[in-house]
């Protein structure tokens, strides 16, 4: 009879945990299909857990309350949230894309929702051959802007930045995300004046 009770439990055990994983996948549609997916500990300036790359879109995966708990606002007014975009048909998001001609930003479409605790932000861009600079080379993001932050990829790393506005200076926050450790560095934090010409 234990032996039954037993097998009973480690069964149960074993389908919850099975469902967990399911929930956590379906988070990114069709993920499978990414040309690479980049994961990493949330405990970031932005709470980004997951970047999926496909042929003509991204998908980034951010902890909400991480995200909304933004601590990089030196005025402290707050304008840093994902929130106010859900629910819009186009929240405005970009990418910067390797071998495209210049095309207007609005040419990207950008949505994002809140799933599981989880904000999940798409932006997709015009795959089109007629807009290859090297009709033989592919397209390749390169980085995502979303809201006030923006994300850059290359092979060794993924870095965060953010610049905090206020009346005559400027924050600029980065972190960085070397791949091969799985690490994130330290945020830096770089103080620029409004007389000074350096650009970021």
């Amino acid at each position: 009879m234990r032996k039954r009770v037993f097998a009973f439990l480690l069964l149960a055990v074993t389908l919850i945990t099975l469902v967990g994983c399911k929930k956590s996948k379906k988070l990114i549609e069709n993920e499978a299909d990414a040309k690479e997916v980049i994961e990493c500990p949330k405990e970031n300036m932005f709470g980004l857990e997951k970047i999926a790359l496909f042929e003509d879109r991204a998908v980034a995966v951010f902890d909400e309350k991480l995200c909304e708990d933004f601590e990089y606002d030196e005025n402290d007014l707050d304008t840093f949230s994902l929130k106010g975009y859900l629910g819009k048909k186009n929240a405005g998001f970009s990418l910067t894309v390797e071998n495209m001609v210049n095309i207007w930003p609005e040419e990207d479409k950008s949505s994002i929702e809140l799933k599981n605790g989880h904000y999940i932000v798409t932006i997709i861009f015009p795959n089109k051959e007629s807009y290859k600079e090297d009709p033989d080379e592919d397209f390749e993001i390169l980085g995502l802007h979303i809201s006030g932050m923006t994300i850059w990829i290359t092979e060794d790393t993924v870095e965060l930045r953010y610049t905090a506005r206020g009346y005559d200076i400027m924050w600029y926050y980065t972190q960085e995300f070397d791949r091969a450790k799985g690490k994130w560095e330290k945020v830096d934090e770089d103080e620029v004046g409004c007389m000074t010409s350096e650009t970021y």
